[in-house]
C-alpha cells in the first residue's frame, strides 16, 4: 500500500457523478473563473462546454449555456446530481438542468475502451479515451450505426501514429452499383469459371495495396493488438456479435501490419472482408525477384519492415477455440488457460484498470471457467466433471439460449455435458439446472413447497381428491 500526497485543486463546487464510466463515477468542478471541468481516471482533467439554445419562453429550460452564456450569466454552483443529471446555477440566480452522459452506446466500442483499460497504462488510457470523446463531440455524440467505432478508431490511429496505413474501405457509391462489384470478393473467385465466360463481368479494379509504415511503431501498438485479437476471439464465440466483429477484425489488420503482419493473414483468413487484398511482399518480407534492380529495391523497403516487427509477439495468434478444444482433448496439454489479468503481465505493464476490475471479455471467461471444469484431471469421473461443468453454468445465469448463440463446435462439449447430467441429475439441483437439461418434470417438483402429500415430484394426493359436499335439508 502506498500513500500519495493529493495536489490541491480550486473549486466553488463539486458534485459526482455518472459521466463516462457505466461503473466508475467521476467528479464534475466548477472552477472559480465559471468554467466546468469533469475530473475523471483519478484526477485528470476534462474541459466541458455545454451547448445552449435559444430561449423560448414557452418551453421549460432543460440545457445550459457555455460558461459565460450571457451578460455576467456566470456558473456558480452544482446541485442535486443524480447519475447523470444535474441542476447548474448561475450568478444571476437562474437555474437550468442538463444530463451529461458520455458513455458509448455501442457494445462494441464500450468493451474496448474497457480492455485496452486493462492492458495499457494510466497515461495512454486517458489520452485515449480523452481524444475519442473529442472525435465524438465533433460528431455530437451520434449513436448511428458504426459512428461510435470509428470515432474510436480515429482515437486510436491518432495517439498511437496509425495515420499513416491503408483506409479500411473504399466508399462505396450506390450509384456505381455495377463497377462496384468488382470490389467483391466473389468477382476474383469466380472471374475463371467456365459457366461465366459468355457473360460480360464488371470491369476488373485493382484493390489499394496496404501502405509500408516506414516510421518507428509507437511501443504500445504490441499490447494493443494482444489486447484487440483476445477481444474478437471472445467475439467469434456469439454469433449474434459477427457483424461487430468485422469492423474490430479490420482494426486488428490494421495494426498487425505494422508489427505482426502474421495475425493480420490470420483475421484476413477468418473475415475475408477485413482488409481489402492481402499484406503484399513489402509488408510480409515474401518477395519475387525479377531483376537486379527490383531485388535491391525489395531488400530495402523489407528491411525497414523487418526492422518494426515486435519480437515479444508470438509469430501466430492464440486461436482460442484451438486452445479450448485442445485441453479437453488433452487434459495434460500445459497451454495456460485465457486470463485477462495477463494482457498486461505479459508485457509487463502496469495497467490503469480505469473502469474497476471488471471483466470485459465474459463470454470467453464463462467458457474457460466451464471447460476446465470438463477437463480437470483430478476429477477422473466423467459424471462428475459433466456434474461441475453444469453447476458452474447455472451459476452464471447461462441458459440453452445463451448456449444456441455459441459456434457448434464449442457448444458441443456443452451439449454433450447437458445429456450425461439428463439421465441421472442429483436430487438437490436447483430448478434452473434440470430446466438447462430439459428435466421440466423434476424442475416442476423442485419449485414447489413439499408438505405431507408431497413426494417424488408427482402432484400431491389432494390435487386428486374428489370432494363431496353434503347437504341438510330441514324438513318441513
Amino acid at each position: 500500500m502506498e500513500v500519495a500526497v493529493l495536489p490541491q485543486l480550486p473549486a466553488m463546487s463539486i458534485a459526482s457523478l455518472r459521466a463516462t464510466r457505466e461503473k466508475v463515477w467521476d467528479a464534475i468542478v466548477v472552477k472559480p473563473d465559471g468554467r466546468l471541468t469533469l475530473l475523471t481516471h483519478g484526477l485528470r482533467e476534462i474541459p466541458l462546454q455545454l451547448e445552449g439554445k435559444i430561449a423560448r419562453p414557452d418551453l421549460m429550460e432543460i440545457d445550459t449555456g457555455t460558461a459565460f452564456s450571457g451578460s455576467g450569466r456566470k456558473i456558480i454552483a452544482v446541485e442535486n446530481a443524480a447519475f447523470s443529471a444535474l441542476t447548474i446555477l448561475y450568478s444571476d440566480g437562474s437555474k437550468s438542468q442538463t444530463s451529461i452522459d458520455l458513455i458509448p452506446n455501442d457494445t462494441t466500442t464500450s468493451q474496448a475502451l474497457q480492455v485496452l483499460a486493462q492492458t495499457l497504462p494510466a497515461s495512454y488510457c486517458f489520452s485515449l479515451h480523452r481524444t475519442f470523446l473529442e472525435i465524438w463531440s465533433s460528431r455530437h455524440y451520434s449513436m448511428s450505426d458504426g459512428v461510435e467505432f470509428n470515432c474510436f478508431e480515429a482515437a486510436l490511429a491518432h495517439v498511437f501514429g496509425l495515420k499513416d496505413l491503408a483506409k479500411p474501405h473504399p466508399a462505396r457509391d450506390s450509384s456505381r452499383a455495377w463497377q462496384t462489384m468488382s470490389l467483391s470478393s466473389s468477382h476474383v473467385r469466380f472471374s475463371a469459371d467456365p459457366a461465366l465466360t459468355r457473360l460480360q463481368l464488371p470491369p476488373c479494379t485493382e484493390a489499394p495495396k496496404p501502405s509500408r509504415h516506414l516510421s518507428k511503431p509507437h511501443k504500445m501498438l504490441a499490447p494493443i493488438l494482444y489486447a484487440l485479437h483476445t477481444m474478437g476471439e471472445d467475439m467469434r464465440l456469439v454469433s449474434r456479435r459477427y457483424e461487430d466483429l468485422l469492423r474490430l477484425a479490420s482494426l486488428i489488420c490494421r495494426v498487425a501490419l505494422v508489427i505482426r503482419p502474421e495475425w493480420a493473414d490470420y483475421w484476413k483468413r477468418l473475415c475475408p472482408d477485413a482488409m481489402v487484398g492481402w499484406p503484399t511482399s513489402a509488408t510480409t518480407g515474401k518477395c519475387e525477384l525479377q531483376s537486379l534492380f527490383s531485388e535491391m529495391y525489395k531488400l530495402i523497403s523489407i528491411s525497414s519492415v523487418i526492422e518494426h516487427l515486435d519480437d515479444r509477439m508470438p509469430v501466430w495468434p492464440i486461436d482460442m477455440s484451438a486452445l479450448l478444444y485442445g485441453r479437453i482433448n488433452n487434459p495434460d496439454w500445459k497451454i495456460p488457460w485465457h486470463d485477462t489479468a495477463a494482457l498486461s503481465s505479459f508485457f509487463s505493464i502496469e495497467a490503469s484498470f480505469e473502469y474497476g476490475r471488471l471483466e470485459p471479455l465474459g463470454t470467453l471467461y464463462l467458457l474457460t471457467r466451464i471447460y476446465m471444469s470438463l477437463a480437470d484431471d483430478k476429477v477422473k469421473e466423467t459424471q462428475k466433471r459433466a456434474d461441475n461443468a453444469l453447476h458452474m453454468m447455472v451459476k452464471a445465469g447461462m441458459g440453452t439460449g445463451f448456449i444456441d448463440s455459441l459456434p457448434l463446435g464449442v457448444a458441443a462439449p456443452l451439449r454433450e455435458a447437458m445429456r450425461t447430467c439428463q439421465l441421472s441429475p442429483p436430487g438437490e439441483w436447483p430448478v434452473a439446472a434440470y430446466r438447462i437439461i430439459d428435466r421440466n418434470d423434476l424442475a416442476a417438483g423442485a419449485s414447489h413447497t413439499p408438505d405431507m402429500l408431497f413426494n417424488d415430484g408427482y402432484k400431491s394426493m389432494k390435487d386428486y381428491i374428489v370432494r363431496v359436499s353434503a347437504f341438510i335439508f330441514a324438513a318441513s
